[in-house]
């Protein structure tokens, strides 16, 4: 209700300066309990095309993946972009891109924040709010170590968005200039308020309670006879299905 009330038009700083000041400020709050390196700063989500699908078993295979690129390069293309679920050792010069939408909220939590070691290497990483830390659709924080990647491809420096700000180097920041639409929404306002309203203790709570519900669910399912866990459990994500009766023929 609150972003919605205030209506804010999400073009360049000059045109919401509260907005921009404020989603700097809560992008640089999240960090603090997550333990991301400083050289990871805030962004806007960009988009990519023509992905290359890849054979999988359950999760991506570096080897798969280096091959796979290997074989680009022969047939004279450019390994671009690379998406993971945890850290990968680059090569070939792709965007190492951390996509960590539901799982990053448990890096707030000690005992997970492993997970983020060798964060440095990625040239992004991303979560949702709204996934996992009582934020309502839709929030997401993304982190990219070089800003002017985004910048020099997306920039807009269209006559009627000019402003002595924005053209005052280092003044203040156009996140217009980040993202492919011209505008936003008051993304940060929301974030802003569940984290004066819970604090990190309680979203840490928060977290840790899902976890646990998780795994008592697991054990019960462990205990089913017509059931099975298909794969170890991952933070409060459980994978399970109908256990498939064996005929005679040994056959499932």
């Amino acid at each position: 209700m609150l972003c919605t009330s205030f209506n804010v038009v999400g073009f360049n700083w000059i045109a919401s300066p509260t907005a921009t000041e404020l989603e700097s400020i809560v992008i640089k709050c999240i960090p603090s309990s997550k333990r991301c390196p400083r050289s990871l700063e805030s962004s806007r989500p960009i988009s990519t095309n023509s992905p290359h699908q890849l054979p999988l078993d359950l999760a991506m295979s570096p080897d798969v993946v280096h091959m796979a690129m290997k074989d680009d390069v022969a047939s004279g293309m450019v390994p671009m972009y690379l998406c993971a679920t945890c850290l990968w050792q680059k090569k070939n010069g792709v965007w190492l891109h951390v996509d960590a939408a539901y799982a990053g909220s448990t890096y707030i939590y000690p005992e997970f924040r492993h997970y983020l070691d060798r964060v440095e290497l990625a040239d992004s990483i991303s979560f949702n709010a709204h996934k996992w830390l009582l934020t309502n659709m839709d929030c997401c924080c993304l982190w990219i170590k070089s800003p002017s990647s985004p910048q020099n491809s997306l920039s807009n420096n269209a006559e009627f968005l000019s402003n002595n700000a924005s053209e005052t180097k280092g003044a203040v920041i156009d996140y217009k200039d980040w993202q492919i639409s011209l505008s936003r929404r008051f993304r940060a306002m929301k974030l802003w308020v569940v984290i004066c309203r819970f604090g990190v203790a309680s979203l840490r709570d928060h977290v840790r309670s899902g976890i646990m519900m998780a795994e008592h669910f697991k054990g019960l399912v462990g205990v089913d006879p017509g059931l099975e866990v298909v794969v170890p459990r991952r933070f409060s994500l459980v994978c399970f299905r109908h256990k498939p009766k064996v005929k005679a023929m040994g056959m499932s």
